[in-house]
């Protein structure tokens, strides 16, 4: 190993100080917000508030993430193979949010006298702007968290951290969107509230990409510099999947992502709808079950903290990915035959429900992050390449492929119920064959996904014994390249 290479690993054996974690952390409220805000309002306001038929909202949200996610591997290529004077990825973490904030505050302020396929256009277009700005912001950072660390504990506290600047970002966006821009059902019908929350959401994204960047570039040292080996993008970006694609240990994290994603994307694209139609949920309580979901991420953060360090990354995984099914099957099954009418009751049930799921969503993915990161450990040692973001780039494919699946289904889905596209000029109550069709697929089809996708992550195999013999194989090898 070269004195350089030993001198950066030496550094990344030291423990990270709170100050140094909680602010590099700060990149997630950029995804907390900007993703997010995607996810939890987008697809009823362009349905509901815009007037587009969910088979076209369904189409649109699955084709930009798709396209996101196919060009994700060459973005994590791009990042993994450029050189600068401030590395391979702080140039992007600097300028990336700025676009995604804007694409956002646009998407939510869209002109009045927009219609038909000039309104589908500018929704896509808007769409597939942010989610590519995201990705030029969010692969760099996250790759760049990877590399802050060798030691196996702290790589999970790094996780631990991003996850709770990403929760603390979702709520301060729920309680933007339902209690101070939408507020009650007729808020959440008003067009031009959304234009004030997309340009408040976008303000608070750009400041919080520049404090990761700025706390990142205070900590530069600690990066992997490997040396760069010539040859042109595609080619690096194809010999990298080529060899990502040989590691099984990817596999396994790659298709469990990918069902699991499949069933959050198509549960999450039904929420409010769920909330509003089939729970009956009143206005005045309405906005604080989306909260619950985050706090209780929140809270089983140190619940998730613990079982780490008791058992291993991957266990804790399954652990959680079989309890957020369960607190998506139960719910539903128990309504539909009856016990769970209409009323406070049945509404704490359902809150208690919903909390669980949030701490058990919370120790499913947690550790995936960790995981990847000694997976691209592995990768190391058994190809000689360093693949951080690439191995990101190709996790988040999964996640975003799957999410636009999810959205998409559900769009589909939607039409095939018949469910109203002018749902505001409708003073009775919904078809009840509907109602209970929307729960169903909200609920259980949604977990029964979800247990497939644990059973996948079985395969996977990196232990704290497997990762100190992969991390000492490497040290006594030469600096790694980074193709």
């Amino acid at each position: 190993m070269s004195e350089a290479a030993a001198t950066v690993t030496d550094v990344r054996a030291e423990r990270l100080k709170f100050g140094q974690i909680a602010f590099v952390s700060f990149g997630d409220v950029v995804d907390g917000t900007i993703s997010f805000g995607v996810g939890a309002f987008v697809f009823y306001y362009l349905t509901a508030v815009i007037g587009l038929p969910g088979t076209i909202v369904g189409a649109l949200l699955a084709f930009s993430i798709t396209c996101d996610a196919v060009l994700d591997p060459l973005i994590g290529s791009i990042s993994d193979t450029t050189r600068s004077r401030f590395g391979r990825r702080l140039p992007f973490m600097f300028i990336a949010g700025f676009p995604a904030a804007i694409a956002f505050a646009l998407l939510y302020a869209i002109p009045e006298t927009l219609s038909g396929w000039m309104l589908t256009l500018y929704v896509g277009a808007m769409l597939v702007l942010l989610r590519l700005s995201m990705s030029f912001f969010y692969l760099p950072y996250i790759a760049a968290s990877a590399e802050l660390s060798d030691i196996y504990a702290e790589r999970s506290k790094i996780a631990l951290y991003r996850s709770f600047f990403g929760c603390a970002a979702n709520i301060v966006l729920l309680v933007l969107g339902y209690w101070v821009f939408m507020r009650g059902r007729e808020g959440l019908l008003d067009r031009d509230a959304y234009a004030a929350f997309g340009a408040t959401i976008a303000t608070i994204a750009i400041a919080a990409a520049l404090i990761s960047a700025f706390a990142t570039y205070g900590i530069r040292a600690r990066l992997k510099t490997p040396v760069l080996v010539a040859g042109r993008r595609m080619a690096l970006m194809f010999s990298g999947l080529v060899e990502v694609a040989r590691n099984p240990s990817f596999w396994s994290l790659f298709l469990c992502c990918l069902l699991f994603w499949v069933a959050g994307g198509l549960a999450g694209t039904l929420t409010l709808h769920a909330n509003l139609y089939f729970w009956r949920l009143p206005e005045d309580i309405i906005g604080y079950f989306p909260v619950l979901t985050i706090a209780g991420y929140l809270a089983g953060l140190p619940l998730c903290s613990l079982l780490l360090q008791a058992f291993e990354k991957r266990n804790v995984a399954l652990i959680g990915l079989a309890l957020v099914s369960c607190t998506q099957l139960l719910p539903v099954t128990l309504r539909l035959n009856g016990l769970l009418p209409d009323g406070n009751p049945t509404y704490l049930v359902l809150a208690g429900f919903i909390f669980a799921g949030g701490a058990a969503g919370c120790c499913a993915f947690v550790p995936w992050a960790s995981m990847m990161a000694d997976a691209a450990d592995e990768h190391e040692l058994l190809f000689g390449t360093r693949r951080e973001a690439l191995y990101f780039a190709s996790l988040l494919l999964a996640v975003k492929s799957a999410v636009g699946i999810g959205g998409l289904l559900a769009g589909v889905a939607l039409d095939i119920i018949n469910f109203p596209r002018d749902v505001a000029s409708i003073t009775g109550p919904l078809p009840s064959d509907v109602v209970n069709t929307l729960g169903l697929i909200q609920g259980p089809v949604a977990a029964g996904i979800g247990v497939i996708a644990a059973l996948l992550l079985v395969g996977y195999k990196i232990d704290r014994t497997a990762l100190k013999r992969i991390q000492t194989a490497l040290a006594a090898k030469p600096a790694a390249s980074s193709v």
